[in-house]
């Protein structure tokens, strides 16, 4: 008997190894576009008839509950490649050494299972966790939206066991003091958004005559009214009736208010 039976190379576990590596990297790139997009950027595309998009603004305004669904789907993407994919590499490792001539021995299946693991974990790390992570924080948007209708149907399948699942961790939470919160986005205070304000202007996404605009509305909640206007004491007028020259040299001024009463007599 062949002593290489045992580890059959099977095309349906090879695909099967790629596309679980492949769901955990939909997952991670889900979870991390998620957290990373803006709302704002969701519902401008909403209010302009997407329909994907809209399916995206509901999922951002459930987000614990949807970012439990990423978590129960990296877990179980994880756990089956761990699985399926150690018995495929193993046994592509250990024909690879019987077709070189090497005989079987104890130590040599030890050896395939140490390469098996480290391939399976690079293949994980790579192109399950590092790459989609990146393409998500760096096209937020796009990736939402690519993930928003298969991430909604499995949703909805799992949905029973991802409410068990979160409400068990909010129980937890409760428990040492910590209140979830629903929703998505957090409120940007002053401060934060004065220095979004400044990231906008250097990046060149704000050019500077709306960087100073925008900013005067931050200014002038800190003037007060003697800034901006001249006490009724220390006003020049003319009445509209006087010699407009005689007044203009008296008063050294090009522009002069014209007043038809006394200054005294004018109410505010």
């Amino acid at each position: 008997m062949d002593p290489g039976n045992q580890y059959e190379i099977s095309a349906f576990y090879i695909f099967a190894t790629i596309f679980l590596v492949l769901l955990n990297g939909f997952f991670v790139a889900a979870e991390f576009a998620m957290v990373r997009v803006r709302g704002s950027q969701i519902e401008i595309k909403a209010k302009s008839g997407s329909g994907v998009a809209k399916i995206a603004r509901g999922i951002l305004h459930n987000l614990d509950g949807y970012l439990a669904a990423t978590q129960l789907g990296i877990t179980i993407a994880s756990l089956a490649l761990g699985v399926v994919g150690e018995e495929v590499v193993t046994n592509v490792v250990v024909r690879a050494f019987l077709a070189v001539g090497i005989t079987l021995a104890p130590a040599l299946i030890t050896t395939a299972h140490i390469l098996s693991f480290v391939v399976i974990t690079v293949l994980h790390i790579v192109f399950g966790e590092l790459a989609p992570k990146s393409l998500a924080i760096q096209k937020s948007v796009r990736t939402v939206l690519a993930v928003s209708w298969p991430l909604r149907f499995f949703f909805i399948v799992f949905k029973p066991f991802i409410w068990v699942l979160n409400g068990f961790a909010n129980f937890i939470l409760k428990a040492i003091g910590i209140t979830s919160i629903e929703g998505g986005e957090t409120h940007h205070s002053s401060e934060e958004l004065q220095y979004l304000l400044e990231q906008g202007k250097e990046t060149g996404a704000i050019d500077s005559n709306e960087h100073e605009l925008i900013q005067n509305v931050f200014d002038f909640n800190e003037r007060v009214v003697k800034n901006i206007m001249v006490p009724r004491t220390k006003i020049q007028g003319i009445e509209i009736d006087a010699i407009l020259f005689q007044h203009r040299f008296q008063m050294g001024h090009h522009q002069q208010t014209l007043v038809e009463c006394a200054l005294q007599e004018i109410q505010v």
